[in-house]
């Protein structure tokens, strides 16, 4: 297990070149004077590349469950939402689903369709379930091919105007099954 890095100490290393900041090691907010950020993107790299670990230039997602459609139900969400709040050593969980497929009706989105509204499907349940997939247009092809794939992502829950609430999955990750 490697030693995660945090944001503040990067910037609290280049402290001399900022007008102010201020954070935490998830996230910081900074100004500085516009002549500074040449330096200040050099030191700031140089430190990151002394400090940060291998591991940490593969990304990485840790799976929490895996889990069929079947099994996302109003019983299932309201054991979730008791997990609340989540947040930094409380993170959403992370569930993967194998073998899903589009239900026909996915499409691509986004200012220059970077990004895939998915309706899907699993052989477990007949329920179509929302999703969204920021980033990934290169998996559109397959996807809308109806060939299956899995996905990875936690659950959110959208609350809308009349009351209601519908369930909408935000994809992390899109693996295209070996056939």
């Amino acid at each position: 297990m490697y030693k995660r890095q945090d944001i503040y100490k990067a910037v609290e290393s280049v402290r001399d070149l900022l007008e102010n900041f201020g954070g935490h090691p998830y996230a910081v907010g900074l100004s500085l004077k516009e002549e500074n950020l040449p330096e200040f993107t050099r030191r700031f790299e140089e430190y990151v590349a002394a400090n940060i670990q291998p591991e940490q230039l593969t990304p990485q997602l840790d799976i929490d469950a895996f889990m069929s459609f079947s099994e996302i139900s109003p019983e299932f969400l309201a054991l979730l939402r008791q997990f609340n709040p989540f947040g930094p050593g409380n993170n959403k969980p992370v569930f993967c689903t194998r073998g899903v497929t589009d239900f026909g009706t996915s499409k691509l989105v986004g200012r220059h369709n970077e990004h895939i509204k998915l309706e899907l499907v699993d052989e477990t349940c007949g329920k179509v379930f929302n999703g969204i997939a920021f980033n990934s247009a290169q998996y559109f092809e397959h996807i809308h091919s109806g060939k299956p794939f899995s996905i990875c992502y936690t659950i959110e829950e959208n609350k809308h105007r009349n009351g209601a609430t519908s369930v909408q999955l935000l994809v992390k990750a899109i693996h295209i099954d070996k056939e």
